[in-house]
């Protein structure tokens, strides 16, 4: 698998992240979304295993940048709670995942050059 297929993965799952998360903000307190919390998890994996395939195949290490974004991977997981619980408003939530967002593609198309 070269790293263009990683890339693919990758974006795909970063895709369905953004579409489960915007579904369980919306959705509220009733608990009735599954799917949104099924494919919240799907993409997380997706997202994961392409990035780390990407940086296996194009032999970047581990820089700090990757750990950086290793945590914003870590509080996409967690904005699934704060959605679906309303710890958050929802708009506070919806800047909260966009922020994280566009620091995430900041740093994967800028951090090896920081």
């Amino acid at each position: 698998m070269d790293a263009f297929a990683f890339k693919v993965i990758h974006l795909a799952g970063v895709i369905g992240l953004f579409t489960a998360l915007g579904s369980i903000i919306t959705s509220g307190k009733d608990g009735k979304n599954k799917l949104g919390g099924i494919l919240h998890g799907i993409s997380l994996i997706l997202i994961f295993i392409g990035g780390f395939g990407m940086i296996g195949m194009l032999k970047y290490g581990f820089p700090w940048w990757v750990i950086v974004k290793l945590v914003i991977w870590l509080a996409m997981g967690a904005m699934l709670s704060v959605g679906k619980r309303e710890l958050l408003p929802r708009p506070a939530t919806f800047g909260i995942v966009l922020a994280l967002g566009i620091a995430a593609a900041y740093l994967g198309i800028y951090g090896k050059w920081i």
